[in-house]
């Protein structure tokens, strides 16, 4: 019975909400668990859905991106910013009260949705402009609700409303898909996944008296000023940041098919979802931690740390789908979907270097250096945007993406390299990660290149998922390393 609880209590301080390894522990289960439906459930839904419904699907999860740094005027980026929790809290209500004037401004265009849809090029996209208001309604809540919960460091609960949000997402989906083939059953998911995340963590908060401090108007006039810097420049590079990461899927459509930005789409989420999903466990974390850390004097060795870890997360997945993606897509999502195993060899660079570089941007509001992540930001758009529009009149969709990729990962270096920069972590400590895993990736990427080669596709997802796990095995005697000489 001793040996039971103390093995419990070992688990529970493994997922403690303290320190930095336990909160990300906490958010990454619940990223684990969603992040393994989601890929048993993609070969299901691949067969379900075709590529236009895809196409359709993605365009409106990148519609949504974009509305969202806007709704709030990005106030809410300023929630850890704050010494008290009241004027924390007087954030996160003007955050909330200027989310839902955006909603109902877009529940008053929805009379307009066939001229706002010929407007952006896609007049088929009409029928589903009407639910872009919910779904923006409950993510906001979602959202809002995540950074209360993470300044007040509950992160089991955030795991939670994660796990929640995701499952129900896959569900609809998967249910749906018995019904229907089309778009309707894809959007339906992603609409109503943030509704369970919102009803976890409000029920969460109210239960455990965790509510934000009730508001004044002193106070929200207050941190209306005090915070304007985050409007001014940190909602145009939120703005772009979110642009730049859907354009090929907004831009496509004017060039090539929208079963062209289904396949797309798949290679996008094959490679960028499950990364983000980690790196975003990381993110909320390091964003307390990053605020904590500029006062201790221990920023850099912090920021190295994290860069090394999302390094670790993001290089042999990579690494293997350029050197085996259209044999690794054929085999697990059918193939119908080789194409899209062609396009991530040309996107996945970047798509890579997304997912590391994103997280860090934090730095940018910690210091409060919002303008320069600000020029960072129209760097990559003027070159993403000139690059797939000068490359889509070609008519040649591998030269668009291979370029596309080659303008992206450029973009996400000079954005790193800036994040790198103001934290004041050294070239070489940020460049070590890339070479040492790297070359933790070699064994994995010649075993799935010869199985495809000498033996079929099967058995190169076989080797690949073995390669993983020698990876996985190297990369932990690193990190315990680090964790040992950094205590983080």
């Amino acid at each position: 019975m001793t040996e039971v609880r103390s093995l419990r209590q070992k688990l529970l301080g493994l997922f403690s909400d303290t320190g930095f390894r336990g909160p990300v522990l906490s958010l990454m289960s619940g990223s684990g668990i969603t992040l393994a439906a989601a890929y048993f459930a993609q070969p299901i839904l691949t067969r379900i859905y075709g590529p236009e419904a895809f196409g359709v699907s993605d365009y409106f999860v990148g519609v949504m991106a974009i509305l969202t740094p806007v709704a709030s005027l990005r106030y809410e980026d300023a929630v850890m910013t704050p010494e008290r929790d009241r004027d924390a809290g007087h954030v996160i209500w003007l955050s909330a009260i200027l989310s839902m004037t955006t909603v109902v401004l877009l529940t008053l265009a929805i009379p307009f949705s066939n001229g706002i849809a010929r407007a952006i090029g896609f007049p088929e996209f009409a029928r589903w402009v009407p639910l872009i208001p919910l779904g923006l309604f409950f993510s906001r809540i979602s959202r809002l609700s995540d950074l209360w919960l993470a300044r007040n460091q509950r992160f089991r609960i955030i795991s939670a409303g994660e796990v929640g949000n995701k499952l129900t997402m896959l569900g609809t989906r998967l249910g749906a898909g018995a019904f229907t083939s089309g778009a309707g059953g894809l959007i339906g998911g992603f609409v109503v996944g943030p509704v369970v995340s919102s009803v976890v963590y409000v029920r969460a908060m109210v239960k455990r008296g965790l509510t934000p401090p009730r508001p004044d108007l002193g106070g929200m006039r207050r941190v209306l000023s005090a915070y304007r810097r985050f409007p001014q420049f940190t909602l145009p590079s939120a703005l772009l940041s979110a642009v730049v990461s859907r354009l090929p899927v907004l831009l496509l459509p004017l060039y090539f098919t929208i079963e062209i930005v289904g396949y797309y789409g798949r290679a996008f989420v094959v490679l960028a979802i499950p990364l983000s999903l980690l790196g975003n466990a990381i993110a909320q974390v390091f964003f307390v931690r990053a605020a904590q850390a500029r006062s201790g004097g221990n920023l850099p060795e912090l920021t190295a740390a994290v860069h090394g870890r999302l390094v670790l997360l993001g290089v042999y997945p990579t690494l293997v789908l350029i050197a085996a993606g259209p044999a690794l897509f054929d085999f697990v999502l059918g193939d119908a979907w080789r194409t899209s195993g062609e396009f991530v060899r040309l996107i996945g660079m970047w798509l890579m270097l997304a997912s590391v570089s994103a997280p860090l941007t934090r730095l940018f509001d910690v210091l409060e250096r919002q303008r320069t992540e600000l020029m960072t930001s129209v760097f990559t758009f003027i070159l993403l945007t000139s690059t797939i529009v000068l490359a889509g009149r070609t008519g040649d969709i591998m030269l668009t993406l291979l370029l596309t990729g080659v303008a992206g990962s450029l973009s996400r270096v000079v954005q790193l390299s800036a994040s790198l920069r103001v934290a004041g972590v050294r070239l070489g400590a940020a460049l070590r990660p890339y070479f040492r895993y790297a070359l933790y990736s070699i064994p994995g990427i010649v075993l799935t290149m010869s199985a495809e080669e000498y033996i079929s596709d099967g058995a190169a997802f076989g080797a690949m998922v073995g390669g993983g796990l020698v990876y996985l095995g190297l990369a932990y005697r690193q990190e315990r390393r680090s964790r040992i000489s950094t205590g983080l």
